[in-house]
């Protein structure tokens, strides 16, 4: 994530004109050279990660041309950084309301960051949008260089298991009343999809299935507690044909077998 940030922020300081600005309507919004350099100090205090510095010269531009989308993106990436994510929403929304066109990548952040402060039927909204706002030309939309489109890309590329993680969420604090959802510490969590996790009675093994991506079948993997963190899971084994897919493992009590659920039907395995 603070790659994927810091790649935007350089993009935006190299790229753009950012004393000149035209929203969906066409209106050039123009400031002045002595902000926009105010401007363009702050995005070097954010990619020397002196977010506190950045901060407070985006504040200056903000104080005095409060609707301008590049200061507002600006500072909801500082906060974003800095674990505010309550703060990084705030800016984020405030740049699309004065100017809808000027990020389409901007309705994926808002959806994650929806998402990581536990909002997730706003978050899947604004994913939803996101996917809609991809058929139009990307010229369309005041940011749409060669790093923005990478960057859409890369998020379309998680857009379905983004969507997925909402649904599951919302299925979580609705039948089972959990009211937070929160990433296991530890290497546990990858980049593949993981899914269906079963733990044992004592609390310190974690089965689950994991896949590398939507063409890849899914495989059973473990991963034991430390006794403070998750350790990186390991392939128990491939336990049904590459054919046999949407399959969920239940451990027995005494842990020597497992109940596999295949496409509506009961197996089970030693």
């Amino acid at each position: 994530m603070k790659l994927r940030i810091l790649l935007l922020m350089m993009n935006i300081y190299l790229s753009l004109a950012i004393f000149a600005q035209a929203d969906s309507k066409g209106t050039i919004y123009i400031i002045p050279e002595e902000y926009s350099s105010i401007h363009h100090e702050g995005e070097k205090a954010l990619l020397k990660k002196d977010y506190g510095e950045a901060v407070r010269l985006f504040k200056r531009v903000l104080k005095k041309y409060p609707d301008f989308p590049p200061a507002l993106r600006s500072m909801g990436a500082c906060y974003e950084l800095m674990g505010d994510f309550d703060k990084a929403l705030l800016n984020y929304e405030a740049a699309l309301a004065s100017n809808p066109y000027f990020s389409r990548a901007m309705y994926y952040e808002i959806g994650n960051l929806f998402y990581k402060t536990g909002n997730y039927k706003m978050a899947l909204q604004s994913f939803e949008q996101f996917d809609s706002l991809l058929q139009l030309d990307s010229k369309q939309f005041t940011y749409n260089g060669f790093y923005e489109q990478n960057i859409e890309k890369d998020y379309f590329g998680k857009l379905e298991a983004s969507r997925r993680a909402c649904h599951i969420a919302m299925d979580s604090v609705q039948f089972w009343n959990i009211k937070e959802v929160k990433n296991l510490p530890g290497d546990v969590n990858t980049k593949a999809d993981e899914y269906f996790p079963f733990l044992t009675n004592d609390g310190q093994t974690l089965f689950y299935t994991s896949r590398k991506g939507e063409s890849f079948d899914e495989n059973l993997f473990v991963s034991q507690n430390d006794g403070k963190d998750w350790r990186s899971g390991e392939m128990v084994r491939v336990l049904t044909p590459k054919t046999m897919r949407g399959w969920r493992p239940w451990c027995g009590m005494d842990e020597m077998f497992f109940l596999l659920f295949v496409r509506g039907s009961l197996f089970w395995d030693m």
